[in-house]
């Protein structure tokens, strides 16, 4: 059960490694881009993929955040039930298939609802920043190609 909760916090930690890794290759190789009043076009459609990808790894960022939540969650309730020999779902290994611990995770949102695990603090320090910078790169790429 560790290992699984262990392997979802890296899963995470090496998703942030690739948004911020293909993010700056991408802004690296494409500089020029930028800055040369004839691309526009292609700056704003490199900023739009950029968004997506960043998209794309926020949402995986928060499946593995909310995966984490939810075996802590199935970690810390066979920590009390054990005691108690209570060996009803002590070998499964998935937190929706005992039905103690699924009633536990339909009730808070921060464990069954991505989107909420995507407004997380940890995800949103993370990906805001990034997403603004782009953002402010689209905006810049559309008022130079309407001015």
């Amino acid at each position: 059960m560790q290992a699984v909760i262990s392997r979802m916090g890296s899963n995470s930690f090496a998703v942030k490694g690739w948004t911020y890794g293909i993010t700056g290759a991408v802004l690296a190789l494409t500089k020029d881009i930028f800055f040369k009043p004839c691309h526009q076009l292609e700056s704003a459609l490199l900023c739009v993929f950029l968004l997506l990808i960043i998209f794309t790894l926020w949402y995986l960022d928060g499946f593995f955040l909310q995966q984490e939540r939810q075996y802590r969650t199935l970690y810390e309730w066979l920590i009390v039930e054990r005691p108690k020999d209570n060996l009803t779902s002590k070998y499964v290994l998935r937190p929706m298939h005992v039905p103690e611990v699924k009633k536990i995770i339909e009730l808070d949102p921060k464990l069954n609802s991505i989107p909420h695990v995507l407004k997380s603090r940890t995800l949103a320090i993370f990906y805001c920043p990034l997403m603004g910078l782009i953002l402010a790169l689209l905006i810049s790429s559309f008022l130079r190609f309407m001015g």
